[in-house]
């Protein structure tokens, strides 16, 4: 088992399992959790003894999005100078869910509980979604700034 300060990664005959692993803050995805599923996937997509990826959460959602309180250090940035660092700063972040969506093995999210804003953007990166029954979406980035 690898450990990462957000993610868990356990291998099983040729299935690794991505686990989400921040539930106290229902797996929220803070500024480095971008930078660490990227490194992930590149060494997933060259790994010859893995097969399969499947992503899941731990705790009691799947993903609650980004983390708002790190994310507000993206926000807010007033000038022209600002904004367009701002919108450079976001183009980066969501290069980590294209490592997801390019990845040569297949890669299923498992989702459950809550799957919101940026936990549904990487669900929707991957090639396939099993949901349990309590699963719930939402996409509110407009409302936050996004």
């Amino acid at each position: 088992m690898t450990e990462t300060s957000n993610f868990k990664v356990e291998t099983d005959s040729h299935i690794a399992w991505l686990i989400l692993n921040r539930p106290e803050k229902r797996n929220t995805m803070g500024l480095a959790f971008f930078e660490e599923i990227s490194n992930l996937f590149d060494g997933f997509d060259c790994d010859p003894n893995v097969w399969v990826v499947i992503i899941k959460g731990e705790g009691k959602s799947f993903s609650a999005g980004t983390d708002l309180e790190e994310a507000a250090k993206l926000l807010g940035q007033g000038s022209a100078d600002g904004r367009e660092r701002m919108r450079e700063d976001i183009l980066a972040l969501q290069r980590a869910f294209t490592r997801i969506e390019r990845c040569r093995k297949p890669v299923i999210a498992a989702i459950h509980g809550h799957c919101i804003g940026a936990g549904l953007d990487m669900a929707t990166a991957c090639d396939l979604r099993l949901c349990t029954e309590d699963a719930h979406f939402c996409l509110k980035e407009a409302a936050v700034g996004f």
